[in-house]
């Protein structure tokens, strides 16, 4: 009996044209359902890593406080040189200051590490604008807490002039705050805003917005407040260090809130 003969043997397995593109469009479909994710958390990475030299910015500022009576080191822009600024006086406190100082997400972090500039900015509340507290004066500094509130008020008796309010600079003493874990000490710096610190003490002040539309005046005040601060570098938030070291990261709506209720006696940046 003639055997017949297996085709089936000599037949070649392979994808149809039809099968490839499926093949290729469920693919495409998969990357694009990743990409948003994957970008979600290297956004998120980024905005961890800036927490991270925020609040190393925040323990060198506590280990040179500790070194100087309390005090914080100094800004500029009160007649006081770059160098005098915190952030060439935290070098020997801090490793990689060059790096440190400034946010991965900055879209000037080249710039401002190239002009000894930084991507966080002091509160004026606690920034030290003048020369009145010689480091010296305060290394061996013993006094109570009535001789400290007593000198406190003779040092900033006459800053209420025409520079800059009375408060400014104030809470410049780390040791004198009651409130470390309320107390804003370093926010974000908005893009443009090339300091070393901001007025915050003038952000509700009357005086500086006595010419606004009250109608508006929140949304106005939120608007200027933007152009000093970065609000919305990470996922329409911002990190903000405080004076005890830690780290929050504050989204927008909250910021504008504060913005929409404060005062300039319930101003968000004033220590309590």
């Amino acid at each position: 009996m003639q055997s017949t003969p297996q085709k089936s043997k000599n037949r070649k397995f392979g994808f149809t044209l039809v099968e490839l593109l499926v093949v290729i469009a469920v693919i495409g479909l998969l990357v694009a359902m990743l990409l948003p994710a994957l970008g979600s958390v290297r956004e998120s990475a980024m905005a961890t890593m800036c927490a991270n030299r925020m609040r190393q910015c925040g323990l060198a500022m506590q280990t040179y406080a500790e070194s100087h009576g309390g005090y914080l080191p100094k800004v500029t822009g009160h007649g006081l040189d770059a160098d005098e600024s915190w952030i060439a006086k935290l070098g020997p406190y801090l490793d990689e200051v060059d790096v440190i100082r400034t946010c991965p997400t900055d879209p000037e972090e080249d710039y401002r590490i190239k002009n000894n500039l930084t991507s966080y900015v002091m509160n004026g509340f606690c920034a030290r604008i003048d020369d009145d507290h010689a480091d010296e004066d305060h290394a061996d500094d013993d006094h109570d807490e009535d001789d400290h509130a007593d000198h406190d008020e003779e040092d900033h008796a006459d800053h209420d002039h025409e520079e800059h309010s009375k408060l400014a600079g104030k809470f410049s003493n780390l040791n004198r705050l009651d409130t470390a874990s309320t107390t804003i000490l370093l926010f974000e710096a908005a893009a443009g805003a090339h300091v070393d610190h901001v007025d915050s003490w003038d952000w509700f002040s009357e005086e500086a917005h006595a010419d606004h539309d009250h109608e508006h005046e929140e949304h106005e005040r939120f608007e200027e407040i933007a152009q000093e601060i970065a609000v919305d570098r990470h996922s329409n938030a911002a990190n903000y260090l405080y004076a005890d070291g830690h780290v929050e990261r504050i989204d927008t709506g909250q910021l504008e809130e504060w913005c929409h209720n404060g005062t300039e006696e319930f101003n968000f940046a004033r220590p309590r």
